[in-house]
């Protein structure tokens, strides 16, 4: 799938490589970059917005709750609008 967008004559790196180039990103300037662009597709496309709740799988180990996350989902443009992170289940 990378091929599709890169072109890398010597392959696609290593997930060390990978892992080593994603951790240099300062994480708050990639969500405000990840957010404008996102806004950005939200206005060329009239797009609904689905929201939905799952609990995270083998989060409630040693006797702990399970952890639960809020997603927010564009399907016209198939990605992850943003996701929050709940302490307990609800509607």
């Amino acid at each position: 799938m990378v091929k599709q967008f890169l072109h890398l004559p010597h392959g696609v790196p290593a997930d060390d490589t990978i892992g080593r180039v994603f951790s240099m990103i300062n994480p708050n300037v990639f969500q405000e970059c990840f957010v404008r662009w996102a806004q950005s597709l939200a206005k060329e496309n009239e797009d609904l917005t689905s929201i939905d709740g799952k609990a995270l799988r083998a989060s409630n180990d040693k006797g702990n709750l399970p952890k639960y996350i809020v997603s927010a989902w564009s399907a016209k443009n198939q990605i992850v609008l943003g996701q929050v992170k709940t302490e307990e289940k609800s509607n």
